[in-house]
């Protein structure tokens, strides 16, 4: 007999109680399975909760012969699955748009002097998005798109991680690609 059951039983009855309890006692054992699983770190506190919230609604589909911890392993190995597949799918979606509108203002500004006036549609958006950026945010981006360094030549130039790079660089992609959907569908432009 495992010692959460009678937690779970509680559980069952609709004593939220328990169930905090449960989340309390196996919170380091399903952080350490997520880390485990190679879930990005800013990530974590979203997929362990998307666990606890599928652990409680499906508490009724627990078998009492069964060991709760590795029950609730199994849920989660569902989720991180499931979190990977969603996170794939639209990470490359939003990245490869925003690197391609990255590297399509960098072939401009290359082949002229100085930028034309006014650049239509997707790429104003991108200039007033990327203009809305923390100055650091804009260097990091100038440095990856504009001077063509990897992750790991920017985290030695800036004193840093390189896998803090590319999470950096993952954020601020992913925040330009929102803000650039938002602006084109302020002006009505189609992505």
């Amino acid at each position: 007999m495992d010692d959460l059951d009678p937690l779970v039983e509680r559980c069952r009855k609709g004593d939220l109680e328990a169930f905090s309890e449960i989340v309390v006692r196996l919170h380091d054992e399903v952080r350490g399975f997520i880390a485990m699983m190679a879930v990005a770190p800013d990530w974590t506190d979203d997929v362990e909760q998307e666990i606890f919230i599928e652990v409680y609604r499906t508490l009724d589909r627990f078998e009492k012969d069964r060991s709760f911890p590795k029950w609730v392993r199994g849920i989660a190995r569902n989720v991180v699955r499931r979190h990977a597949e969603r996170r794939s799918r639209d990470s490359k979606l939003r990245q490869d748009a925003v690197s391609q509108m990255l590297r399509e203002r960098r072939q401009r500004v290359s082949q002229a002097a100085e930028e034309p006036e006014g650049p239509p549609g997707l790429l104003a958006a991108l200039r007033r998005c990327f203009e809305r950026l923390p100055e650091h945010v804009r260097a990091l981006l100038k440095l990856r798109y504009q001077d063509q360094k990897t992750p790991a030549e920017i985290a030695q130039e800036t004193q840093r991680q390189a896998v803090a790079v590319r999470v950096s660089l993952l954020r601020v992609r992913r925040a330009l690609s929102e803000c650039v959907q938002a602006e084109a569908g302020r002006e009505g432009i189609s992505i």
